[in-house]
């Protein structure tokens, strides 16, 4: 993401000695960061003291936590922008993730030129808390499409399906999701290398769960795949890929979902006739 705000700013890069200075010497300061309770520590301790402008957060955080910020940051002078990112860390790099963006329409649209370099496509979801509502259940239905992804595969492969041949049937078919496309060959590689680590959806499910007891909204099945999660990352830590509720099914029922010709696949080559040897097929 930052290489193509980089290469956006004709490639200009001045190193600053601390945060206070980076938020002294900026209009616009962007940040990422892991946790709620990290955004409010960076916010208070540092933004609302140093910063006059325009700030972005495009972590995934707490709807009320956005509520609460905004008004602070209002009064220090700082508009505040949730603009939490979606679409997975491959097209970070890409510079083609989604940004779904909650706050004051007017400043959204001042930096609409510098939120299009951050991602593919800006959608606005109107003001502050909204946008973390969009991204935490976009995270949530994510997360219970991968665990519905490595059942259907553990079900094709005990039933003698070859996987690359379900995988292409499931894209052209009304089982497919943008889960499937991206993620399942992860699963087929034995990588599960989505550079997105369990802690964070683990975290993404407790916050919408929390969300959904205050509002009394049922999530039956949601439920369930955060236990799978929650599973996987006592088995396998905090920091393991988010794909490993697949890997925890091939375990339990020992069958792996690994199949050749998965090597080196990228986002990019979803959609495309993904080259690799099989005796099935659609090319």
């Amino acid at each position: 993401m930052f290489e193509g705000i980089l290469k956006a700013g004709n490639g200009r890069l001045h190193w600053v000695s601390s945060a206070e200075e980076l938020c002294e010497r900026c209009s616009t300061v962007l940040t990422s960061l892991p946790s709620v309770a990290i955004i409010a520590a960076v916010a208070e301790g540092c933004i609302f003291k140093h910063f006059k402008g325009t700030w972005i957060d495009t972590s995934t955080t707490d709807e009320e936590e956005v509520k609460r910020l905004g008004p602070l940051a209002k009064a220090c002078g700082v508009d505040l922008l949730e603009a939490p990112l979606t679409g997975g860390v491959h097209f970070a790099r890409t510079g083609d993730m989604t940004v779904l963006v909650g706050g004051d329409a007017e400043v959204c649209n001042q930096q609409a030129a510098f939120l299009s370099v951050v991602g593919g496509k800006v959608i606005f979801c109107g003001p502050w808390g909204t946008a973390s509502v969009v991204k935490v259940i976009s995270n949530m239905l994510a997360g219970l499409n991968l665990v519905g992804m490595g059942e259907a595969f553990m079900l094709g492969k005990k039933a003698g399906i070859e996987l690359p041949a379900l995988w292409d049937a499931l894209k052209a078919s009304a089982g497919n999701s943008f889960v499937l496309e991206t993620e399942g060959p992860f699963v087929m590689n034995g990588t599960f290398d989505t550079d997105f680590a369990l802690k964070l959806h683990c975290k993404d499910f407790d916050i919408g769960y929390k969300m959904a007891r205050a509002l009394k909204s049922p999530l039956v099945l949601h439920s369930v795949a955060q236990q799978v999660y929650e599973r996987a990352r006592a088995r396998y830590g905090d920091d393991a890929p988010s794909s490993m509720p697949a890997k925890l099914l091939e375990e339990d029922c020992g069958v792996t979902l690994q199949a050749p010709g998965f090597d080196g696949f990228t986002y990019q080559d979803r959609t495309s006739n993904w080259d690799r040897p099989l005796k099935g097929g659609t090319w």
